[in-house]
């Protein structure tokens, strides 16, 4: 169901996609599959981004977020994080957006498509500043301390979604 989900928000069919990408964080739940809670959840977001519902967006993101990190998969994190640098690309935290596009790119758990989204978000963010466009080959230095560690990330971004206030 969250294919289909993600098909519908592909055709720009928000209602069908809200609904299948609905039905499946409920089904996930019953079964307990929390990995396919929070792939549920991450696409949710984008659907409540591209209707600008701001709002619930950040609460869908902050609890695949925190979900995780709980299970502790890094891979499943870096795509939440991801989903939720839109939104703080979107509140002009643009510094912190690129730093998390950067780490996305750089941590060994990071998955294709992940990158793939990563590296669109760096190049929105460049063009919007009238920076050179990224190449793909970002050689960007990070402290060995954040290198790996994910939840400096995700305190960061659960902080800023939480201060920021609706437009």
């Amino acid at each position: 169901m969250v294919s289909l989900g993600i098909i519908h928000k592909r055709k720009n069919d928000l209602d069908a996609a809200l609904d299948y990408l609905t039905q499946s964080e409920a089904l996930f739940r019953q079964i307990g599959a929390r990995w396919g809670i929070v792939t549920a959840l991450t696409n949710l977001t984008d659907v409540y981004i591209i209707r600008a519902e701001i709002h619930q967006a950040k609460t869908i993101i902050s609890k695949a977020l925190e979900l995780a990190v709980q299970i502790g998969s890094d891979s499943l994190t870096l795509a939440a994080l991801e989903h939720a640098s839109k939104l703080i690309e979107m509140k002009n935290h643009r510094e912190d957006a690129y730093s998390i596009y950067t780490f996305i790119l750089n941590h060994e758990a990071s998955q294709f498509e992940t990158r793939k989204k990563a590296r669109d978000g760096l190049k929105r963010l460049t063009e919007r500043d009238g920076t050179a466009t990224t190449t793909g080959q970002e050689d960007v230095l990070i402290s060995s301390t954040r290198a790996t560690d994910c939840s400096f990330y995700v305190d960061r971004v659960l902080q800023i979604l939480r201060d920021e206030k609706d437009a």
